[in-house]
Formats: C-alpha cells, structure tokens, sequence
C-alpha cells in the first residue's frame, strides 16, 4: 500500500499502537468513514470491497491508514475491535454550520423537505 505520510495519517494510524498498549483494553470501537470502502462512480458501495487506491486527501488517508493499522493490532494483539463506517457524522456544537444548521433549519420547519441527498448520516 502507498500511503502518503502526512501529519494527520500519522496521528490517526498511531493513536491505534496507543490504544492498544493500554493495560486492561480488550474491545475498541472504531469510528471511520464509508470513504474507506470502494465505490465506482454511480456504483454500489459494497462494504466487503475496501478502496486500495491511493486517497485525495488527508482525511482519506488517515481513516484508511488507521483502519489498516488498527486490523494489523488486532491480529497482534488479539484485541477486539468492531469498526463504524458511517457516511457522515454531525451532532451538537457551539456554532450552527455546514451540516448541522441544514438539521437545524430542518427541524425548525425552515426547510420543508429533506431533498434525496443519497446519504446516510449519523447524529452523535
């Protein structure tokens, strides 16, 4: 796998040695992204079909980068982990911006319809 080592990549992919190292853990969750798995153009994301190519961006990369890295401590260590791999992740913040104020002036009638935006999303 060619993996372009960026700051990012790098914290993400080790906070996984961290976890791992920790005296008494024996289940992680892992929350990445569905951008980890491949998908054509109009295709069908199929979660048994992750992405080997290389990433666009930085956060790609991490999340790939980490879940490789998080599989390779399991299989070392024998730790439990259940991976997330949600479309897209908003929730409650001090300022109303992107996702979050297109939730909010949903739920406050602003915006009487959600339009088929052809994604899941995950509120936390």
């Amino acid at each position: 796998r060619t993996l372009l080592r960026t700051p990012r990549v790098l914290t993400d992919a080790y906070g996984w040695e961290v976890v791992a190292s920790m005296p008494g853990v024996r289940r992680v969750v892992a929350v990445s992204t569905m951008d980890v798995f491949a998908c054509e153009p109009g295709g069908t994301l199929v979660e048994a079909r992750e992405d080997e190519g290389p990433k666009p961006t930085p956060y790609e990369r991490s999340k790939l980068a980490a879940l490789h890295t998080c599989r390779d401590v399991a299989r070392r260590t024998g730790l439990d982990v259940v991976f997330i791999c949600p479309s897209g992740v908003v929730g409650p913040s001090p300022v109303l911006t992107g996702m979050n104020r297109f939730i909010a002036e949903c739920l406050n009638g602003d915006i009487p319809i959600m339009p088929g935006a052809g994604m899941s999303v995950v509120y936390s």
